[in-house]
Formats: C-alpha cells, structure tokens, sequence
C-alpha cells in the first residue's frame, strides 16, 4: 500500500517533485524467506521498505540529523586543487557504524523517486558502493557501480579517463541498456565532475537519469549549480549541506535535537547464521555458485583473459538480495566473532559485501582508497595490476586490532596482499581473508600463504578460468 503527502522542501531534503511514496508493511522480525528456485534466505523484510511504524516527519528529521553532524567540523585539506574533508563516510577516517550507513540509506529511500526508476548506478569508490546497496536492497532495485580498469572490455561504457591506482586506465560502467530510467547516486556531491561523467556515459548508452542523489553536498563548491546547467531537467536530490572554509567544515545548525532517533531495523546475526544446517548452507553455496560457473572468458586489448562477474564488474545488474546470499555463506564460514573490525577495498564488490558481512556480525568497518595527490594519516601499501603499480590508504585502523579482510574476488592476490601488508604493519592482526570468490588458476591463495602463512583464507566459490572459453568448477 502506497500513500503519498506533499511535504515541500524539508530542511535540506529536496524531494522529488515535492513528493514521497511511503511505503506501509507490518513490522516483521528477521526471518527466513524462500526465494523461487533458491535456499532459504537469511535478509529480514524490514530492511527492505521503510516500515509504517517509521514513516513520519519526526523519525526522518532525527536521521537527518544524526548524519549531518557525521560531515560538521571535518579538516579541510587540500585533492587535486579542491577543498577536501576526509568524512567517516567517504574515507573511513573512524571505523564506520553499519547502522549508520543503514539510517543513511533509509532516509534516501524515503526521500527519492524510486517506484520511477529501473535500476541505481554509483561509483564503487569511497563509501558510494556500500550506500547504493543499502538503498538498492530496501528499494528493490538492481544497481551497477562504475569502476576503474586499466584498459576496457567489450562492451564497456567509458565513463572518463582516471589516474587510479597505476597512473593510467578509466573508469567503466556496464549492463546499461537503452530505456533504462536510472538514479545516479553517490556519497558527496562536491564540484559535480563525477556526477556529470556518470550521467553523460549512462545518456551514451541509451538510458534515461531521472534523479542525482547524494548524502550531502559541498554548497560553495559549485556541484548544483554546475549538474543544473548541464542537466536541467534531472532533479539533483540531497539529504545534507556543508560548506568548507579555510581549516573545516561547517554547516547551517538544525533544531531538532529533541528528536530521538528510532532504532535500526533487525538484521540477520552470527547466531541466526550459524543456525543454519549443512544442508542449507550447501544449498546456498550451489545457487551462488550459479553465478561464476559458465561465464564468457574474453580478452583486454592487451590480450589479458577477463571475465565479468555480477558481483565484481555488475554483468548482468546486481541484484542486491545476492550480494545477501554471498554474505550469509561468509558470515557462517568464518570466524568473524574473533574480530574487531572489517576491511577491505572500495572496488568492485567489495563495499556491498563488506557491508552486508558488517551488518551481520555487528562489527565496524574501513574500505580501502587510492588518492592520486593527497596524503593521508592512515596506513599505506604498494599494490601491482598489470598495469604498474600505485598506492593505497587504509584510515581508521588503531594498533591491536584484530581484523578480517573481505573481499569479492582472490585472483593473483596482489590487491589482498598489498591490504594484508598494510593491515600488518600498522600493528594489526590479520584474523582471516574471506573472499566470495576465488580464481584458482591464478595462484593468489599461494601468493598469500607465502607472505602470511598463519593465515586463514576462506573463499564461498572457486573456480578456473583455463579450462577453455568459459569459467568452470574449481
């Protein structure tokens, strides 16, 4: 059952068309669903609409708030000749809450037109991927994040030309079709370039944006204003505005601190997990296996042999209610209740995941990050593609902690082992590596095993991709 109210402009919420759909549905706990023609299926129904005992003025306005005060007093440095604040969200400067990614995607999911759309499309860096699930998943939608490669594949939509980890490649962006109507959405909306070059490739291919979405905006650094000029008829959407000034961030003061903002919806646990038979876990690892097992193996430019995953390059759209399935199977086989936090790489699968295995066992987590011309305060390593090499920052990570990895895919282990390395030499301890998937003909179980050989590597799915044109069973 579907309403709708006319609430104007709500503080810095800017809603489509002045409008919202709220969606009402009986407030159910976490249990298992069964899903045609798959396992049961551990994702609780409240995570997925925003539920009636939530929708009101005061419950998002207090959400609201408790985000806004995640961007205020933020350092401001200096990226690529751009004002810059690392925030919590985008850089994982503290660990991040899984909860408060949660309020941030049940406020967008209250605030955009998403009964309008056919799909999300983000970029898969900083904290944009874990949010694009998080909303994709209580919207039902599919999604595709962008990402960066050395050089395309077929089929591929060039988003731009982009440094990344190795000085050289772009950014691509896939299973867009024509007639698609999308919402692009991303964690900050600062001088609108990404934005613009996200909607440009999706126009390329033949597909309609509707909405730009972001958690917050940088009001003096001219991303509205620009996405307005170029794209007047796309309506630019933001929960939350901040400005930078010469040493931090500051925003405009909202009164509603006498709001108490409302518990999180219930999610799956280790206990709930764990719960599950032999047989329901083998159930559950056959049908995900589905998904990496007889895929088309082609060749880069270079002649490299790639294969396009749903969970690693978003071939076909994502479905995040996957993405859940990968991350039960990864709860349940790993000892997660050894850890005091999660890491991994905001590349391809790897926020989704991470944020699907944070939710369930209650941990905190950092992603990964390249910055081309910035410094930070956190942990760096050196990790080589076969492009070259480049640098990556891990922030929020203190000495003595206990830490698992996860991550989409294990290949040749450069990427795990640059991240295991800077785990390490920041005083960490590497619990596990957890990889949804495993590429087994490339060795990176091997490559780690040598660099850790204490360490535990546990993978859902493995598979070989030199047995012939497609992927086969490991």
């Amino acid at each position: 059952v579907s309403t709708q109210s006319t609430w104007g402009h709500l503080l810095s919420v800017y809603f489509f068309s002045r409008r919202i759909i709220i969606f009402e549905m009986a407030t159910l706990e976490t249990h298992i669903t069964q899903m045609p023609g798959h396992p049961p299926h551990y994702i609780p129904i409240s995570r997925m609409l925003p539920l009636g005992s939530h929708r009101n003025t005061e419950s998002l306005l207090s959400k609201i708030a408790s985000i806004q005060r995640t961007f205020v007093h933020v350092p401001v440095s200096s990226l690529e000749g751009e004002p810059y604040a690392p925030f919590v969200n985008t850089d994982f400067a503290k660990p991040m809450d899984p909860s408060q990614m949660e309020n941030i995607g049940w406020a967008m999911a209250m605030t955009g037109p998403f009964d309008k759309c056919d799909c999300i499309v983000g970029p898969a860096v900083r904290g944009a991927g874990s949010l694009v699930h998080v909303v994709a998943l209580r919207v039902r939608k599919p999604y595709s994040l962008s990402n960066w490669y050395p050089e395309g594949c077929t089929g591929d939509i060039m988003v731009e030309s982009s440094a990344g980890f190795v000085g050289k490649g772009a950014i691509y962006l896939n299973s867009i079709t024509p007639g698609l109507k999308v919402i692009v959405m991303d964690d900050v909306l600062r001088t609108g370039k990404m934005a613009e070059s996200l909607i440009r490739a999706i126009q390329k291919a033949g597909a309609k944006v509707i909405a730009a979405m972001f958690v917050t905006e940088a009001t003096n650094s001219g991303g509205r204003s620009r996405l307005n000029e170029m794209f007047p008829d796309i309506n630019v959407i933001s929960l939350t505005k901040f400005q930078y000034n010469k040493t931090q961030t500051e925003t405009d003061p909202i009164h509603i601190n006498q709001f108490t903002p409302l518990p999180n919806p219930p999610s799956p646990t280790i206990a709930t997990l764990t719960s599950m038979t032999k047989e329901d876990l083998k159930s559950k690892i056959e049908y995900v296996s589905q998904a990496f097992v007889g895929v088309p193996i082609q060749a880069t430019p270079s002649g490299y042999p790639y294969v396009n995953f749903s969970i690693t390059d978003f071939v076909p759209l994502m479905r995040p209610t996957f993405v859940e399935e990968l991350a039960d199977c990864m709860v349940d086989m790993s000892p997660f209740s050894e850890a005091d936090i999660i890491v991994s790489e905001s590349d391809r699968g790897g926020g989704p995941l991470t944020h699907a295995c944070a939710l369930r066992t209650g941990l905190p987590y950092a992603m990964a990050n390249w910055y081309s011309t910035i410094e930070q305060e956190g942990c760096k390593s050196y990790v080589g593609y076969a492009g070259g090499e480049g640098t990556i920052y891990v922030n929020g990570l203190k000495e003595g902690m206990k830490v698992i990895v996860v991550d989409d895919m294990l290949s040749s282990g450069g990427t795990a082992e640059a991240l295991c390395k800077c785990i390490s030499n920041k005083g960490c301890e590497i619990i596990a590596c957890v990889f949804a998937s495993e590429k087994v003909n490339q060795n990176g179980r091997v490559r780690l095993a040598k660099s850790f050989p204490n360490l535990k590597i546990v993978s859902v799915v493995r598979f070989c991709t030199n047995l012939g044109e497609h992927t086969a069973p490991a």
